[in-house]
């Protein structure tokens, strides 16, 4: 096939390399942002309803069931956020909100990026398969066109 392989196949075994590669970076950092988002939403529910668990703290034994039958769906997020928190933390005391959301915000630009290199790599691959199966249609037709002419050689 020589120097017009490339021209005829243009994604080489390394760029098929590459979009491997790019898939699986890819689906790690996605895997990674929703860990990330995870977190940073059971922080926010922690934050959100903490001032109504310390209320209900402060409540007297004998009102402590009211209120927190009042405050059920709040109490119930902010147990779950603060269950959640303590199994991610490994006994960290500090929250790193910030941090997680600076996180997020690289790895949502870092997907992005990722998301445009896959999908032009994906129509790079497209376009090699459909010249793949132009070729394959042609040589097909070529050796269908030879192979009567070569039976007349050989009756004359």
């Amino acid at each position: 096939m020589g120097a017009d392989e490339h021209s005829v196949f243009p994604l080489s075994e390394c760029e098929a390399q590459e979009l491997k590669i790019l898939l699986c970076v890819y689906a790690d950092d996605l895997a990674l942002f929703h860990v990330h988002h995870e977190h940073i939403s059971n922080a926010e529910k922690y934050f959100q309803y903490r001032d109504i668990h310390r209320k209900y703290r402060q409540q007297k034994p004998k009102k402590q069931e009211a209120f927190y039958e009042s405050h059920r769906m709040e109490l119930t997020h902010y147990e779950a956020a603060e269950r959640y928190l303590n199994a991610v933390m490994n006994g960290k005391t500090g929250i790193p909100l910030k941090a997680w959301k600076a996180e997020r915000d690289k790895l949502n630009g870092e997907k992005k990026q990722l998301t445009q290199q896959y999908y032009a790599l994906k129509d790079e691959v497209k376009e090699v398969e459909q010249i793949c199966r132009n070729v394959y249609s042609i040589l097909r037709e070529e050796s269908g066109r030879e192979q009567p002419t070569r039976k007349h050689e050989h009756e004359r």
